[in-house]
């Protein structure tokens, strides 16, 4: 950890505020004017040129001000930075965005990665759980051509699968709905990672009038019919609003971003890999898992749906807001946790 002077600190503090107003470099004679630190200019200056030496600021020019580094926004954030709270108007719009009644999940989920934008002006994202502990609370069967059948399978938290079964044999629909109150009977309650492992010892012991040709369907393909995995949404709003930011300016910061916002999985890795299981967290610039130099920052919150975790956050440039864009974030997630208990 960095010591810094109580002059350093609040130097430091002025001059990342004022980069994330302006995007400007910052000069002594305007930090002076602008804050009261009670410092004259060539006092400010020369703490300036302190911060610089120790990588805190950098001088993009030799006649330009001074810019925080990624080590600068970092002590900034741990140690210098005082969280916004949000005003009521604000958490009542997150509630509102979040709180709709009877919406699909994926409904809710992409709503909330549309007001991380635009509540940031910058790229909000949203990673949908991996629904493995997801709790089954029921299956619907109906028939919808003489050799075709929907299957809708429906889990606690809300998630709907829907799938298309082939057959070929006849069904009554009185053998249809006896065969879906067995499966529900045997199969509800259960998470589909145990119902895939366990479908064939539950149904094993069927009553003689049962449709076992239609029990042995799901038997055989309970690992394709239980697996949500492909049914993980990655939902991304605000890719034009981030490149109109004066970071993304030159034409080659332009395209690396454009590519990164292109590859899913590697946004993926970047989401999920910056995030702990609880807590909000905020990966500066270098600190991302690509190990690439990237100018952007990412505030993330893992999320809860029962035990199912999803992942969202921000994207941006370094010269974020973290303070507020911290709130937002945390906020999101502990609403849309509240709304699936």
């Amino acid at each position: 950890m960095i010591e810094l002077t109580a002059r350093e600190r609040e130097v430091l503090r002025s001059i990342i505020h004022s980069y994330i107003l302006n995007a400007n470099p910052v000069g002594s004679r305007s930090i002076s004017k602008r804050y009261n630190l009670g410092l004259s200019p060539a006092s400010i200056r020369n703490i300036m040129a302190d911060l610089e030496e120790l990588g805190l600021l950098e001088q993009p020019h030799t006649s330009a001000g001074r810019q925080p580094t990624s080590l600068g926004y970092r002590v900034y954030v741990d140690d210098l930075m005082e969280e916004k709270r949000l005003t009521a108007q604000e958490k009542k719009l997150i509630a509102g965005s979040v709180r709709q009644p009877q919406a699909d999940i994926r409904i809710i989920l992409e709503r909330a990665s549309i007001l991380l934008s635009r509540m940031s002006n910058l790229l909000g994202v949203v990673l949908s759980p991996v629904f493995d502990k997801g709790v089954l609370h029921k299956i619907d069967l109906t028939k919808i051509a003489a050799n075709r059948l929907l299957v809708i399978l429906t889990i606690k938290s809300g998630l709907v699968k829907t799938i298309t079964l082939e057959i070929n044999f006849e069904l009554e629909n009185s053998e249809l709905e006896a065969a879906s109150r067995i499966l529900n009977q045997r199969l509800g309650g259960l998470s589909l990672k145990a119902i895939r492992e366990q479908i064939s010892d539950r149904v094993c012991e069927l009553p003689p009038d049962s449709r076992r040709d239609l029990i042995t369907l799901f038997v055989d393909n309970a690992q394709q019919f239980f697996d949500f995995q492909e049914d993980r949404q990655f939902y991304l709003v605000g890719l034009r609003t981030l490149l109109s930011q004066p970071e993304f300016s030159q034409i080659e910061k332009l395209q690396t971003i454009i590519e990164l916002m292109e590859d899913k999985k590697v946004l993926v890795h970047l989401i999920g890999e910056t995030q702990p299981e609880d807590g909000v967290r905020i990966t500066i610039g270098r600190e991302n898992p690509l190990h690439r130099p990237l100018d952007i920052s990412i505030v993330t919150s893992a999320f809860y749906i029962g035990e199912n975790i999803g992942r969202m956050g921000i994207i941006g440039p370094t010269r974020m807001d973290y303070s507020k864009l911290l709130s937002v974030v945390d906020y999101t997630a502990k609403t849309i946790e509240k709304y699936f208990k």
